[in-house]
Parts: structure tokens; C-alpha cells; sequence
């Protein structure tokens, strides 16, 4: 997505968040890869608390913790997103911090981290 695709509109944002919010971890998978692509064009802050709580979650599948961190990451997007992530982004890193976001995470996982560390 470029910073020039019109962004996806209020209700499909929605419909991710709602998702997110009610469908089990077993079955989120599909949410979190929509809440990814989502946050190449439309990167809001609406999100992250259910982000990262599965990013961080021990609970949650090495999969979906490496997608929402991915989701994460693409919040970065240039001239896009840059200044969303950038005013969350203590909020975030300590949150990923204090729930010890690595310590179960695959390697797949582990790069999506650390692409999340160095944006």
C-alpha cells in the first residue's frame, strides 16, 4: 500500500477491532492478518491494546503473537503511520517489556520483534 491508497473505511476498521476483541485465540488468526494489512494504509492507535495483548499473551499461538507483531511493524509505514506509532510508542515497548514479549516466541516471531524494536 502506498502513502496515496485511500484508507479501508471506518466500518471495515471496526469490523477487525470486533474481531479481535470477541473471537477466541484459536481462531484470530484470520483477524490478525486483516489487522496487519489494515495497518499499512489506516495506522490508528484503536488497535494496540488487543494487539499487543495477543503479541504478549503466553497463552496466544507462536502465530498470532508473530502476526500481531508484524501488525505492529506495519504501523511504521512512511509518511503514513510514523507519527502514530511514534506518540505510542513508549506505551508499546513498555507493555512488550513488562509481559516479557520474547520468551516464547519462535525465531519467525523474534524477527517481527525486533522489526518492531527498530522502526
Amino acid at each position: 500500500s502506498s502513502p496515496s491508497s485511500p484508507p479501508p473505511s471506518d466500518a471495515d476498521t471496526a469490523l477487525v477491532d470486533r474481531l479481535l476483541s470477541s473471537w477466541p485465540p484459536a481462531s484470530r488468526f484470520p483477524a490478525l492478518d486483516l489487522a496487519r494489512l489494515l495497518a499499512l494504509s489506516a495506522p490508528t492507535a484503536g488497535s494496540f491494546p488487543v494487539v499487543l495483548a495477543t503479541a504478549t499473551d503466553p497463552a496466544e499461538s507462536e502465530t498470532n503473537a508473530m502476526l500481531a507483531l508484524r501488525a505492529l511493524a506495519n504501523v511504521f509505514v512512511p509518511f503514513v503511520g510514523k507519527a502514530t506509532m511514534q506518540s505510542e510508542a513508549r506505551d508499546v515497548l513498555a507493555s512488550l517489556r513488562k509481559r516479557g514479549a520474547t520468551k516464547a516466541l519462535n525465531k519467525n516471531g523474534k524477527v517481527a520483534f525486533a522489526t518492531v524494536l527498530l522502526k
